[in-house]
């Protein structure tokens, strides 16, 4: 039975790698004294921590980033690490993300760019939050016009239609009771008033505040019909090449990612997730195996 570090990390000779980690914060997948990591977030550590000072639920002492991914590209903020670091700079072996996709205003771009600092065979692992049994439970799936749409912009900051879906949308929702298929939406919890989502919603269009919400809003079988568009259409160069399906009383399914400049072999992928994602039951997923394995020309 695989834990979750092990669906995330396994098959990646860390030891003898070249990785990046995005948002870690405090918490990293990949430790430091694993082998040679570069922590990647929007903005630099201090601010972390005088942002997170008051958080019980983070350390700030254990806050660490090594690149800074705001108004630069992943490629320059990598270039920055190795010019500080005065060490010769290097591709990047694999990419690891935990509940960091769903948070990042450009989906098509955040990937884009990561496939730009990664070698030829170079591989993305992402935890990702199934809306189903989330906060996000009552919010509408996100669909490739959605995405589309902050592609075009160059979005750098949550559109208002994000903003506002998630401020009149976010509710407390508890895992068990999701699972159940017990949610009653009249009842929900919501978390945000409707004059203060109108509030977010200005503060963003007026002055171009960055609000953190999440952006985009997944199930597995979503997710992958998604992918596989953007893969079809030329926006992704990536194939699903493991997939592990959202565990009963959990709220996260994991996929990972391999570059794949087949454009046949890419879809398929997607299209193999999609058909296992376990959209239309609440039967338990007991195994902690993948679902699927693919190989890839």
């Amino acid at each position: 039975m695989k834990s979750r570090k092990e669906k995330l990390l396994d098959g990646l000779d860390l030891a003898n790698l070249v990785g990046a980690e995005i948002g870690p914060l405090h918490n990293a997948l990949v430790k430091k004294n694993a082998g040679h990591v570069i922590y990647i977030d929007h903005t630099d550590a201090e601010t972390l921590r005088n942002h997170y000072a008051n958080d019980s639920k983070v350390n700030p002492a254990d806050i660490c980033v090594d690149a800074i991914w705001g108004k630069h590209s992943l490629k320059e903020a990598i270039a920055s690490y190795y010019a500080k670091s005065g060490s010769a700079a290097q591709d990047i072996d694999y990419v690891v993300a935990s509940h960091v996709i769903e948070h990042v205003p450009d989906l098509v771009t955040w990937l884009q760019e990561i496939r730009s600092i990664l070698k030829a065979d170079g591989q993305v692992r992402l935890a990702i939050p199934d809306k189903r049994f989330t906060f996000d439970h009552l919010r509408r799936t996100t669909h490739l016009t959605d995405v589309m749409v902050a592609y075009l912009n160059k979005a750098r900051i949550p559109n208002t239609q994000c903003l506002l879906d998630f401020c009149l949308n976010e509710s407390l929702i508890d895992v068990a009771t999701a699972w159940e298929g017990n949610v009653d939406p009249g009842s929900a919890k919501k978390q945000h008033t409707f004059e203060g989502a109108l509030s977010v919603a200005r503060d963003a269009l007026q002055n171009g505040t960055y609000h953190d919400v999440h952006c985009w809003v997944f199930t597995p079988a979503s997710f992958a019909a998604l992918m596989g568009e953007l893969s079809r259409n030329g926006l992704v160069d990536f194939a699903c090449v493991e997939f592990f399906d959202t565990i009963h009383n959990d709220n996260e399914f994991i996929v990972n990612l391999r570059i794949c400049d087949n454009a046949f072999d890419r879809q398929n992928s997607w299209h193999r997730m999609a058909s296992q994602a376990q959209e239309h039951s609440r039967a338990p997923v007991v195994s902690n195996e993948p679902v699927q394995e693919v190989a890839l020309q």
